[in-house]
């Protein structure tokens, strides 16, 4: 049944000059993946699978498509990544995504440093300074000290000018170290 309907609609777009709206997302979303380094053929086989596992004739326009470094596509389905593969092999990037996009990684993808807060890289855990332990970013001032001095009754204005940091540095240090007492 599939294979015939498909069959339709390649031939009504052989005859027909005119696309629609999921086909046009179809080809931009074929060229994001050809931009990403991805054969054709993968990505014909993916579509195809896809399309099957899915009951739909326009897999990338019904649902999220990702292609990661390693030139592997995965499709979104109920809140969960599936690779697509025929496998249909769950990851858990949704559960992971906020902690990985903490980490900067440096060359062949190795883990470089690490910022454990949520919108900001002002402190930072990198094995390069004071032994991996939290640092405020671009020094070796560990945020512990900050925490102490400011607790100790320094105001931020002080702490900031007595090493040369910026009032933000101070703040999410004093910040991340009250929320993790």
């Amino acid at each position: 049944m599939h294979e015939r309907v498909l069959a339709k609609l390649y031939f009504w777009r052989r005859k027909n000059k005119a696309i629609n709206f999921h086909s046009l997302l179809e080809f931009y979303i074929f060229y994001q993946l050809r931009v990403h380094g991805i054969s054709s053929q993968k990505i014909k086989k993916v579509h195809s699978l896809i399309s099957k596992e899915l009951n739909t004739l326009y897999p990338f326009a019904h649902h999220i498509i990702r292609a990661d470094r390693k030139k592997r596509i995965w499709y979104e389905k109920f809140d969960n990544l599936i690779k697509a593969d025929g496998k249909q092999q769950m990851d858990l990037k949704p559960m992971l995504s906020d902690f990985l996009q903490k980490i900067k990684y440096g060359e062949n993808d190795i883990a470089e440093q690490y910022y454990p807060l949520e919108k900001s890289n002002s402190i930072v855990i990198d094995p390069k300074h004071q032994f991996g332990q939290l640092a405020i970013s671009g020094t070796n001032i560990k945020t512990q000290t900050i925490y102490s001095l400011y607790t100790g009754g320094e105001s931020a204005e002080t702490i900031s000018e007595l090493y040369s940091i910026s009032l933000l540095k101070i703040k999410d240090a004093v910040t991340f170290h009250k929320q993790a007492a």
